[in-house]
């Protein structure tokens, strides 16, 4: 149960400052930053290559957990860790209403 809530809670906080951001600076604020120097551009790609890396390892783990990957890989192309955080909550949740090994 602790996994769970610290898992939407990481995902509620995160989702919830995310779209703050969106809706105080727009999408030319995430264009913007880009441009400023260097570090955009890095942040960029050190955020592509993790999401790439997240993805990889998300389809197998969803698999074996009974879990449909497509809907977060999709998810991560479009929203990025939102997604990838959603994914934990949902394994855990699933985790938690799995039947137990004892009682079969």
């Amino acid at each position: 149960m602790a996994r769970f809530a610290l898992a939407l809670t990481v995902f509620l906080a995160f989702t919830a400052f995310s779209f703050r951001v969106v809706f105080i600076d727009g999408l030319a604020g995430l264009v913007a930053i880009h441009g400023f120097n260097g570090w955009g551009p890095q942040i960029l790609i050190d955020l592509v290559i993790a999401c790439v890396f997240v993805m990889f390892g998300l389809v197998p783990d969803a698999k074996k957990h009974g879990i449909s990957p497509w809907p977060f890989v999709i998810g991560i192309l479009l929203l990025g860790s939102i997604s990838t955080l959603a994914y934990a909550v949902v394994r855990e949740w699933k985790r938690m209403h799995a039947p137990s090994m004892a009682a079969a």
